[in-house]
């Protein structure tokens, strides 16, 4: 007989002690929304070294935790507390104090006492100056003051010698102090999103820095010994005012960046590439997107290690034939430039993945056939006509992007692109799709939009792998009967067509307006499932001189956005028609649409429960906008050529917002401010399971057309955390046709590396 052997549970952390007395020294009660201490569970278990308590609702620290002499760490990120007791300085075996979160304005005079602390977060918080009591922390290495509301720091955060990590991004700082440099043993430094015109010449002192962030401030020039820093491996700088750098910078004998592997100059002024840069051999990310670069001069071969050129959105010419001596180069950026032609040596970049030539003046192309390992291919709005045969031998490509390149034919040999995924051709001149694209075996999206397609072959319900087929716009007056038996597993969008028997209960159908020409464009983008949803309605109610336009950009799915999008406006002519006023009846249907898109969850399917959408809506009456919004989708209008924003971003870390959540016991969490850690928006519609925290009021606004009114951008954010409101107005403004205006800005967004679904529609003002 086997004897049989019970073996006791393993101890639970924080739990009673086990029999035989052992204790736990690790409790973790976070996420259990307390409110207050609990003496017997916490305050009395003395032999604790981990405390683990964020996320709670707790007001204040007791004078008992002082007891817990054996502390090492003690966690309290995202409570309500707003001043920590003296008793917190008794704790002197404490290695990490984490208030990210809470409301600390300031700290005990005995601080020094904490002697083994080497980290300390209070990010996130309500700092209105430095607590100079910081300073006194003899072992401190890792210091996190990001997003309070500092204006200075002192001279005396120059004692924290220990500090190998600072971060004091999204404050208000406007200087630093000469003292920084004493800072002697930093690593990384975190100083974005702040107010600095300058650096002080301390900085150069910092010696061991490797990570510098230094991503939108106002800087003008940095320090002229700012090569001293010759540990530095990655330095941002973008969106600064910067048009030249330091002599010291490039290498010698003495100083320089010799590890420079990943410089970030996006977003600055400079005219050319800086010369101190060719000496730069670590270099293998250089980013300077956004400037005024007019030429890639013959000296960017030195560079041999690049692995990424970004290069996007200046003014560029000329690309010097040595740039296929890069043969690390992986990714190559020059889209939205003024290239006339490309160099033959491109074609040498044996190991490029990624090409983006978009939005230059390029009417032919070099032999392509050696960009056996190219992924990703960008050719829209190039004058191009023909394609290159070359182009058809890219074994490896992925994503081939010809929007509004001017063809009249794609050749038969696109069909030799097996492992092609996504095809964009919209905006050309197509009659027909040639006979070999079912070919394309691996095809999952086709974009053949905005052409003068007048049939589609039968082939296509080949295409097995096909998610989405967009032909709007074409002259389709009859559908193939493989369209039928494609519906089930492909999105087909047909608006816009001259269709002798129409889709019946079209989602994606939209109804033309009497006074303004509209056009919309969007995409997946880098995401795996398409989440937006547009719903316009010219004549809105039967009038000539009333029109709606709304987009929804859902999340968790599609179903929100697309629920919205059919309902919304529905709601709101029922209100009108009832008396509302326009302003009441926008403001009145989004929590109507949340109460009926409520009541169709409760019958749909469970796995939809936490699908919500951001939206926005804008009501044009006679000369006046009525515009209402949920979330970060927006609408901005160009008058006179400038940009002005009609709605209004609901992000969670805004402060009435974040003050609205913390007063229902909410949160707001981590670097992108999500509403309990999870949503990244603070109102829209659905999200039921954030409900009370997420809310479905909206803002309101009301403007009065003017005579220089020209156009509207509604977009979703997957364009405006990209794209500012000036830059999609002038990118906008250099077309006429308003779906060509939407997919530029659209593509504008994407290019520079938007990663969510992108959406932008643009309503011509003007008759």
């Amino acid at each position: 007989m086997t004897r049989r052997v019970v073996k006791p549970p393993p101890p639970v952390a924080g739990g009673r002690p086990p029999p035989g007395g052992m204790k736990i020294p690790i409790l973790d009660r976070s996420k259990k929304e307390l409110k207050e201490w609990d003496k017997e569970d916490i305050l009395s278990k003395t032999y604790l070294k981990k405390l683990y308590l964020f996320q709670n609702l707790l007001p204040d620290i007791p004078d008992e935790l002082g007891g817990l002499s054996e502390l090492q760490i003690l966690d309290l990120k995202y409570n309500r507390i707003s001043k920590l007791p003296s008793a917190v300085c008794q704790l002197g075996q404490l290695q990490e104090l984490l208030l990210a979160g809470n409301r600390i304005t300031d700290f005990p005079s005995e601080m020094g006492k904490l002697a083994a602390l080497t980290k300390l977060d209070v990010s996130f918080s309500r700092l209105t100056s430095f607590p100079g009591q910081l300073a006194s922390l003899p072992a401190l290495l890792d210091l996190n003051i990001e997003r309070n509301y500092l204006k200075t720091l002192p001279g005396a955060i120059g004692q924290l010698t220990t500090l190998t990590k600072l971060n004091a991004g999204k404050n208000q700082l406007a200087s630093l102090p000469a003292e920084f440099g004493a800072l002697v043993s930093l690593e990384e430094l975190v100083l974005s999103e702040n107010h600095l015109p300058a650096l002080p010449d301390a900085i150069c002192e910092l010696i061991y820095l490797r990570d510098l962030d230094l991503n939108k401030n106002s800087l003008t020039a940095l320090p002229d010994q700012i090569g001293k820093l010759t540990a530095v491996t990655k330095l941002q700088l973008k969106g600064n005012r910067l048009s030249s750098l330091p002599a010291s910078v490039a290498v010698d004998e003495v100083q320089g960046w010799y590890s420079l592997a990943d410089l970030n100059l996006a977003a600055n002024q400079f005219d050319d590439i800086p010369a101190q840069l060719w000496t730069i051999e670590a270099l293998s990310i250089l980013n300077m997107t956004s400037n005024r670069l007019s030429q890639v001069p013959a000296e960017i071969s030195s560079l041999y290690n690049l692995t990424q050129l970004l290069l996007g959105n200046n003014q560029i010419k000329t690309l010097a034939p040595e740039i296929g001596y890069l043969e690390n180069l992986q990714t190559l950026h020059l889209f939205f430039n003024k290239l006339e032609s490309l160099p033959a040596e491109v074609g040498h970049l044996a190991g490029l993945q990624v090409l983006f030539l978009a939005y230059n003046k390029l009417a032919a192309l070099p032999d392509l056939s050696g960009l056996q390992a190219l992924e990703q291919l960008f050719l829209s709005g190039n004058p191009l006509a023909e394609l290159p045969e070359s182009l058809f031998t890219l074994a490896a490509l992925r994503h081939l992007f010809l929007h509004n390149v001017g063809l009249k034919a794609l050749p038969d040999s696109i069909g030799d692109l097996a492992a092609l995924e996504l095809l964009d051709v919209s905006g050309n001149s197509l009659a027909a799709l040639p006979s070999t694209l079912p070919r394309l075996s691996a095809l999952q999206r086709l974009n053949a939009s905005h052409n003068r397609l007048a049939a589609l072959p039968d082939e296509l319900d080949d295409l097995r792998e096909l998610e989405e087929l967009d032909v709007i716009g074409n002259e389709l007056k009859a559908l193939p009967e493989a369209l039928s038996y494609m519906k089930e597993r492909t999105e087909i969008l047909l608006h816009e067509n001259p269709l002798a028997e129409a889709p019946k209960d079209d989602p994606h159908a939209w109804d033309r307006s009497k006074r303004f020409r509209l056009g919309a464009a969007e995409m997946l983008g880098r995401r795996p499932t398409m989440e937006d949803a547009f719903s316009f309605h010219g004549c809105f109610m039967g009038k000539a001189d009333a029109d709606y336009y709304g987009l929804f950009d859902g999340h968790a799915g599609r179903i929100a956005a697309t629920f919205s999008g059919q309902h919304f406006h529905r709601l709101v002519q029922e209100k009108l028609e009832k008396g509302a006023d326009p302003r009441q009846a926008l403001g009145e249907s989004f929590p109507a649409t949340n109460a009926k898109f409520k009541e169709f969850l409760n019958t749909a399917d469970s796995s939809n429960r936490h699908a919500g959408s951001t939206g926005v809506a804008t009501l044009a009456l006679g000369n006046k906008l009525y515009i209402a919004n949920v979330g970060d989708s927006r609408v901005v209008l160009s008058r006179g050529g400038k940009a002005i924003r009609l709605s209004y971003d609901h992000k969670p870390y805004l402060e009435d917002e974040e003050d609205r959540i913390r007063a229902l016991d909410g949160y707001v969490i981590g670097e992108s401010g999500r509403v309990n850690g999870q949503l990244a928006v603070s109102r829209a519609i659905g999200d039921f399971y954030m409900q009370p925290w997420v809310s479905d009021e909206p803002f309101l606004n009301v403007i009065d057309l003017k005579p220089e009114d020209e156009f509207l951008i509604i977009a979703c954010d997957g364009v405006w955390d990209e794209v500012e409101d000036d830059a999609a107005v002038a990118v906008a403004a250099t077309e006429k046709d308003p779906f060509l205006m939407s997919a530029k800005v659209r593509d504008l967004a994407y290019l520079l590396g938007s990663d969510d679904n992108i959406s932008a529609a643009t309503i011509l003002l003007k008759p």
